[in-house]
């Protein structure tokens, strides 16, 4: 198919850029757009997940819903260990769960000294409410706040010192010799603010406090309830210190 030229309207070759005529450069007319043809599938963004099977993008899904509860959980539970410790602690010392309640206080590592101690806790501190309230008494804890104490904290030195007399008047009592027990075994103080509901057929009553938390290795024990227990099983040499 032959061409022509634009200013003079001389025959060009069909490959010429250059008319042979007027030397007038060739143009090339506008391309037209081509409309798509009815019915014809357009083009789409490719889907990254579009290849893999049904199956494998269930197993993803799941995994990613396991790792977001999962994010969820430890978020939650993070940080309120001292609150929980607490909690489980007073509930032990109203329904007279003395073996529970041996547990939040800190032996010093010594077994003649928790033996001592559980003794003491049957014995003494757990209360018999029943006597008070009435059959079928309830008792409920409910964490209000807490807070922790940082280790520039005059408080948290307080505490830390606190253990330390303790220790020093373990070992005055000539009586356990195994105790092992150093201040920067003490990681964390933490103090709760509780709410103690105990309701029973004859009475009812409501209790607010808070307790000091104090975490040695990776345990949580009840400042107030491992001086009581010292008192009972050693007697009033603690306060010596």
């Amino acid at each position: 198919m032959s061409k022509f030229c634009s200013n003079c309207g001389a025959q060009m070759d069909d490959y010429a850029a250059v008319c042979g005529n007027c030397g007038s450069a060739f143009e090339e007319p506008a391309a037209t757009p081509v409309a798509p043809v009815q019915g014809m599938p357009t083009a789409k963004k490719s889907n990254p997940f579009e290849k893999l099977p049904k199956k494998t993008i269930g197993i993803v899904g799941v995994a990613v819903a396991v790792l977001v509860v999962l994010i969820i959980v430890i978020s939650a539970l993070s940080g309120s260990g001292a609150e929980k410790a607490a909690a489980k602690m007073l509930k032990a010392s109203y329904n007279e769960d003395a073996e529970t309640l041996a547990k939040y206080a800190y032996n010093f590592g010594s077994e003649d000294l928790a033996d001592d101690m559980d003794d003491a806790f049957d014995n003494d501190v757990v209360e018999d409410l029943e006597d008070e309230y009435g059959k079928d008494c309830k008792v409920k804890v409910k964490v209000i706040d807490s807070y922790e104490y940082d280790e520039d904290d005059s408080s948290f030195e307080d505490v830390v010192d606190s253990f330390g007399d303790f220790k020093n008047a373990l070992k005055n009592s000539d009586k356990y010799d195994d105790v092992s027990f150093s201040k920067d075994d003490i990681k964390k103080v933490v103090v709760v603010g509780y709410k103690v509901t105990i309701s029973g057929k004859d009475d009812s009553d409501c209790y607010f406090g808070s307790q000091v938390m104090i975490k040695i290795g990776s345990k949580w024990y009840s400042g107030s309830l491992t001086r009581s227990g010292l008192y009972e099983a050693i007697g009033s040499s603690i306060y010596d210190y």
